[in-house]
């Protein structure tokens, strides 16, 4: 049955920390069945085979779960089919799946996550063109547009140095030489954008990926870099302290509620009953403040503004911030349970905060206004460091600049243009010929030039900033020269 499949070029890259084993996978494919209650016979099963230089698993099974919009108590069952299939290649291992997941404590003992470098090299190449870009602002204040969604045939002509500031990139499509991919670095998931293909061909995708994963070097494309900029913890925890932390409250609310939730939120105890509506929304009101970092360990705990009382506590690890306890009421008292079980039965079921560390779902600041811990990666805002080099790359050389001996030229009651080796002059004559509107201006005296009229006129000096807009003959769809 394996000839019959049929997917999307689209996985999950991580990197084998631990050699995998025919044990290993055996295993890993026991508890997925397990955790979706599969009692039929495997559709196909597969594990480790060879297919060149990649050994290749999978698994297909149907199981059952009550319908979304059905009650948990009725006794109505949809069937699903769910697939997941590994590509292990040079120390990589790609995850192909629907409807399953791997678990995460096979994540935790055998694999960790690709770098997000190495995610960009891959994908977001210098000559790379954006056109779909998912960013998060590296604040936690209420009154901040948290996420942004940009899209456009080309990014980089309509998001400035001002668009991408505090901004920190968390999903893009691009465009490479005809070739279109979406990568998310969090987690390490790329998508080519291609027809359903075969097993076989998704093996050559999955190794085609990881070599350009394993690549040490390359180019990052400039536009890129206008965002801030990924970094390693160490190197964060050596130039600021962290001082503020947030949760996530966006990606909880996505999860927990919609027509299909992927989790179901709890009252913790014996016997589980979900929140109300009410109650959700108290619960996530009270995690959308931000709560204050305290100590000097690598244990650390967190209070309410104004308050010495400890109602969180965050572990400073090597390569992540874990977030260890939220005792912050009702947080305290509630578990995450899945949704592709019925009430009460997921044996997995695990306190909120655990669930939050898990998924990312914490946001940390620090004393350097520039560094922000965001979806389990530090970032930096570089924005106009280095003389402004991000800036910068949006200015370049014009020749025929160089012969200009003054701003205007000399100017008299009869001339109707500026003159010619003036700066107002080359770019009228040279450099704006095909442009719709030209603005000439400063802050002290204002000329203006319509060649409508053929006339020229000197405006009278003023505190104020009263561009003079003129129209030109010479055209070109609404773009400007300034």
């Amino acid at each position: 049955m394996i000839d019959d499949l049929s997917v999307a070029k689209t996985a999950a890259f991580f990197s084998i920390r631990r050699d995998l084993s025919d044990k290993s996978i055996e295993d890993l494919f026991r508890s997925i069945r397990a955790a979706h209650g599969a009692t039929g016979h495997n559709i196909f099963r597969h594990t480790r085979e060879r297919a060149g230089d990649t050994r290749w698993s999978a698994i297909c099974f149907t199981y059952e779960r009550a319908p979304a919009f059905l009650e948990d108590s009725t006794d109505v069952v949809e069937t699903l089919c769910g697939y997941v299939m590994l590509a292990e290649y040079r120390s990589y291992l790609a995850v192909f799946s629907s409807r399953l997941s791997i678990p995460a404590l096979f994540k935790t003992r055998y694999l960790s996550s690709v770098s997000i470098s190495r995610v960009e090299r891959a994908i977001a190449k210098q000559n790379a063109v954006f056109q779909k870009m998912r960013t998060r602002n590296m604040s936690i204040s209420r009154y901040a547009m948290r996420y942004k969604m940009v899209e456009a045939p080309d990014l980089s002509n309509v998001v400035g140095p001002a668009g991408s500031r505090r901004q920190a990139p968390q999903t893009y499509s691009v465009a490479v030489d005809g070739t279109h991919m979406t990568a998310t670095p969090s987690t390490g998931r790329i998508a080519l954008r291609s027809d359903r293909t075969g097993y076989q061909e998704i093996i050559g995708f999955a190794e085609e990926m990881i070599d350009a994963l394993r690549a040490d070097a390359g180019e990052v494309s400039a536009f890129l870099r206008t965002f801030a900029r990924p970094m390693t913890l160490a190197d964060a925890l050596s130039l600021a302290q962290p001082t503020a932390l947030g949760i996530d409250t966006t990606r909880l609310t996505d999860a927990a509620t919609g027509d299909a939730p992927a989790i179901r939120i709890v009252h913790a105890g014996d016997k589980s009953t979900p929140l109300t509506t009410a109650e959700l929304g108290t619960l996530f009101e009270q995690l959308d403040r931000p709560l204050d970092i305290k100590g000097d360990g690598k244990l650390r705990h967190a209070t309410l503004p104004d308050s010495e009382e400890q109602v969180a506590s965050i572990s400073l690890n090597k390569t992540r911030i874990a977030l260890r306890s939220l005792d912050l009421p009702p947080a305290a008292a509630v578990a995450v349970e899945s949704t592709a079980f019925p009430l009460g039965e997921d044996p997995d079921r695990q306190p909120l905060y655990r669930y939050l560390d898990e998924n990312g779902a914490i946001i940390v600041l620090f004393d350097d206004v520039r560094l922000a811990y965001i979806d389990g990666i530090v970032f930096r805002d570089e924005t106009l460091q280095d003389g402004g080099a991000a800036f910068l790359r949006y200015l370049h050389v014009e020749p025929s600049l160089n012969g200009v001996e003054s701003e205007k030229g000399e100017f008299t009651a009869a001339k109707t243009a500026f003159d010619a080796d003036s700066t107002f002059g080359v770019v009228a004559n040279q450099l704006a010929t095909t442009d719709t509107i030209l603005v000439c201006d400063d802050l002290d005296d204002e000329w203006r030039t319509s060649s409508a009229y053929g006339q020229m006129a000197r405006s009278p000096k003023s505190h104020s900033i009263t561009p003079k807009l003129a129209t030109f003959p010479w055209a070109r769809d609404s773009s400007t020269s300034q």
